[in-house]
């Protein structure tokens, strides 16, 4: 498979193992979950068959939400209640089969910065924007989320043998279950893609162009690795008992769309390092070049075939800018760099679709008190 000379420098060769399979959930019905993140609201509609998911539709609108200010609290009410009412109105979906949360990013930020009275606001006019006094909105904690993302994204068969970390927006958590004990050992650190970016920003100064971004992203990576990385590795335990270390997340989305787009259909797919790290290097070269779509063309593949791959890297380009590819991609190879240092026959997975897990699990945590 040849691709064209300026996305070949961004696609590294890599084998991708066997997709994960989805948690089992015994009945037939459409479910939803509405997300309220760092960057603003994700709405992703399943069709859930027997041990099957469906994704119906899946989409996000950017509202900054963490900026905390009038204008991002006042887009992402009418984000969250336009979705809710969208998919009322398109998917056939029971008003209780309908999950709304905050995510453990929105509320780790609002607790830092003392504006936890934005979250309280918002859930109170989009309840009265929705009419259901009743609703239930709630505002996730960051173990909780994690046992749902495992729950969600990881099959039964390999509960034991992976750590499933989540570079969010706003913070990255994860961690795995204890064979022995059953109990779940955390990993967290107070950063993500949005956070990252926006640290980035802050210190590279006005104007802070691209170019800029690159040579101050560095030093706020190192230091990120250094205060918490680090710390975080060595109190999980560094799985012990873990053969795959998965990472999900929008950023694990984007870097595995684009490092092999021929591969659009693959729910996952592995890597190491050194091919995450050569990515990041021909982002920084290449960064103008990859936004025109136009210019991926893969040989000896049906036109419909790129049409549809060409559809997907849009997708990811819609949501990360350049910047925010740099912030995330730097983000995980500072997470892959000491999870490697302590083991590294441990091999790496870029989990695709992991916003549907965190839906799966919830519905699955509910009916096991979780």
């Amino acid at each position: 498979m040849i691709v064209t000379k300026s996305w070949m420098c961004i696609v590294a060769f890599l084998m991708a193992n066997s997709v994960f399979a989805q948690t089992n959930i015994a009945d037939t019905k459409n479910i939803a979950g509405i997300e309220v993140g760092s960057k603003g609201v994700k709405l992703t509609v399943l069709k859930k068959t027997n041990n099957e998911f469906t994704v119906l539709k899946d989409t996000a609108v950017n509202t900054d939400f963490i900026s905390f200010d009038e204008k991002s609290k006042v887009a992402t009410t009418a984000a969250l209640t336009g979705l809710y009412n969208y998919v009322k109105a398109n998917f056939n979906v029971a008003v209780q089969d309908i999950a709304t949360v905050i995510s453990s990013g929105v509320k780790a930020q609002a607790d830092k910065l003392k504006k936890t009275a934005f979250i309280q606001s918002l859930i109170a006019d989009f309840k009265a924007n929705i009419n259901e006094d009743k609703r239930e909105v709630e505002v996730v904690s960051v173990l909780k989320e994690c046992v749902l993302s495992h729950y969600g994204i990881v099959s039964d068969d390999n509960r034991y043998n992976t750590f499933l970390i989540d570079i969010g927006s706003g913070n990255t958590k994860g961690g795995y279950f204890n064979k022995a004990t059953n109990a779940f050992v955390m990993f967290q650190i107070p950063q993500g893609t949005k956070s990252t970016t926006n640290i980035t920003e802050k210190k590279c100064g006005t104007p802070c162009d691209f170019i800029s971004f690159s040579k101050t992203i560095n030093e706020v990576t190192d230091s990120i690795e250094k205060a918490d990385i680090i710390y975080a590795v060595n109190a999980s335990g560094a799985y012990p008992g873990s053969t795959t270390m998965a990472v999900s997340g929008g950023i694990a989305w984007a870097v595995a769309t684009l490092l092999r787009p021929e591969k659009t259909d693959y729910q996952s797919l592995d890597v190491t390092y050194k091919e995450v790290e050569r990515f990041r290097e021909n982002l920084i070269k290449y960064y103008d070049v990859i936004p025109d779509t136009s210019k991926l063309t893969i040989k000896g593949m049906p036109e419909a075939e790129v049409t549809k791959i060409r559809k997907e890297v849009k997708r990811v380009l819609n949501v990360f800018d350049a910047k925010s590819l740099l912030a995330g991609s730097g983000l995980l190879l500072r997470i892959m760099r000491q999870f490697e240092a302590v083991n590294s026959s441990k091999k790496f997975r870029l989990i695709k679709n992991g916003q549907v897990g965190w839906i799966t699990g919830y519905i699955k945590g509910k009916g096991q008190g979780l």
